[in-house]
């Protein structure tokens, strides 16, 4: 089922985290308190990285993969009113200064009522990612949505769009890269020392036939 992979999706409110795994029936909520997070600035990260540690604890999600949605409460939009590159990048940087954030990440989406710029504390998403990521759990996607309560529906049509939710991502996500084939590099490393080698055995060879003669 979905790909046999093990889904996680948690929808990111002011304060609590809903959760829904594939083995679960109903959604298990994290609260996340004004003393670790208050107006989404990340007042306390270990209190937070304690909360999620606390929370895995008691499942068994390990290695799972996490698609976050992101509640209204949780993003800043800004409906765009022309289509003109030069005025859209007025707006949009406008808008950003607005945004009460010292770092943001933002994308414009395409919705119904038009182009839409989303943004979000950067700072606090990234503390919930890397508060999961300490334990084995890789992120898919993180997608703004206009739900703020996680439901059955919800989480079987976030998992079953995983494909088409990460090319959405709010936050670019970097493939794992292959390692690198170093045996070349290994070879053109030893070079010198090999030439260094000939070179001294060279100048003995010199020295042996010069004392001969």
């Amino acid at each position: 089922m979905f790909n046999q992979k093990k889904w996680l999706v948690i929808l990111v409110s002011t304060n609590s985290l809903q959760l829904m795994g594939l083995a679960e029936e109903t959604v298990q909520i994290i609260p996340l308190p004004a003393s670790i997070i208050a107006s989404q600035e990340i007042l306390n990260k270990d209190g937070l990285y304690t909360l999620i540690t606390d929370w895995v604890k008691q499942r068994t999600y390990t290695s799972a993969e996490i698609i976050w949605l992101l509640s209204p409460e949780v993003c800043f939009d800004y409906l765009l009113t022309t289509t003109e590159q030069d005025k859209v990048d007025s707006e949009t940087l406008q808008f950003l200064d607005s945004v009460p954030f010292e770092n943001i990440l933002s994308r414009i989406y395409s919705t119904p009522e038009g182009r839409v710029i989303t943004a979000v504390n950067k700072d606090l998403l990234m503390a919930l990612v890397q508060s999961f990521s300490l334990h084995g759990y890789t992120t898919k996607a993180v997608i703004p949505v206009r739900d703020s309560t996680l439901t059955q529906e919800l989480f079987t049509s976030t998992v079953k769009r995983s494909g088409e939710l990460s090319r959405d991502s709010l936050l670019a996500l970097t493939p794992s890269t292959p390692k690198k084939d170093d045996s070349k590099a290994k070879s053109h490393s030893s070079l010198p020392l090999l030439l260094g080698v000939f070179g001294v055995l060279l100048a003995i060879l010199i020295i042996v036939i010069v004392l001969s003669k």
